[in-house]
């Protein structure tokens, strides 16, 4: 069932749980592909293991990462793609999540967070996105967990194919 995020001009309206097809027509499924093959032994992958060299090029302007704050009751956020900016206009790089306005988005994303700190397990959803043409567009959205230390979730990956969606509104 989509769950249904407060109303927005611009924006994610909701979201449903996103089908493996879902993530290969998108091509985030290379990001999962990544992450996967950096995991060891049924645990989450190390940061320290990540390389931002390795990641599929296009995909790279439409990745956050947040650091995880006590226990995921918060996020910082330490990067936030360029086609992250352009799409939802706003650049909050250092900032903490809790401080965003940013009509409930991103209360959805803390509630999200704290799931996956809990459960340390990777977060697949297609997100309804309204344009500012008023057209609504479906993109997939997958949220991967790393950690610092080997047994708990210390950052958070979330990857969307905007750069297709900025072509699209284009």
């Amino acid at each position: 069932m989509p769950e249904q995020i407060k109303p927005v001009k611009y924006g994610v309206v909701n979201k449903r749980d996103a089908t493996p097809d879902d993530l290969v027509e998108s091509g985030i499924v290379r990001i999962v592909d990544y992450w996967n093959g950096l995991r060891r032994e049924n645990s989450i992958p190390l940061w320290s293991d990540f390389d931002w060299m390795k990641l599929p090029l296009d995909l790279v302007p439409g990745i956050a990462v947040f650091d995880v704050i006590d226990k995921g009751a918060d996020l910082r956020v330490r990067f936030w793609g360029t086609a992250a900016v352009e799409v939802f206009k706003f650049e909050p790089t250092g900032k903490l999540v809790s401080e965003i306005d940013h009509a409930g988005t991103m209360d959805s994303l803390l509630r999200e967070a704290s799931d996956m700190v809990r459960t340390m397990k990777l977060q697949t959803a297609v997100h309804t996105i309204v344009l500012k043409s008023d057209t609504e567009v479906e993109i997939p959205v997958v949220r991967l967990p790393f950690s610092d230390d080997g047994r708990t979730v210390s950052k958070i990956m979330t990857s969307e194919n905007l750069p297709a969606l900025i072509t699209l509104r284009s």
